[in-house]
């Protein structure tokens, strides 16, 4: 068995609070990833880690935070969350 990590979203009302995860991308990937984020809400990019991060534009996306690396995407709701999963999970 294989641990994707899969997405956990806590619903608050009508609204999602809380949304974190992280899976394995496949070789070259990344860049379909990435022209998949930018098409969606409006999102700025920086240099994360080593990896790219997509920051959500847009108030009340839960999605405000991808890392796109060679080989792993992680998602999270805010940069803690996003830094816990990134020292909790191993690299693939």
């Amino acid at each position: 068995m294989r641990d994707n990590g899969g997405t956990v979203c806590a619903f608050g009302k009508l609204e999602v609070g809380t949304v974190y995860g992280y899976s394995r991308l496949n070789p070259g990937q990344n860049s379909d990833v990435g022209a998949y984020i930018l098409a969606g809400d409006p999102y700025t990019t920086s240099t994360y880690l080593g990896g790219t991060l997509y920051t959500s534009g847009m108030d009340g996306n839960p999605f405000t935070f991808y890392l796109v690396t060679s080989k792993e995407i992680y998602l999270a709701t805010s940069m803690p969350l996003l830094d816990n999963i990134l020292a909790t999970v191993p690299s693939f």
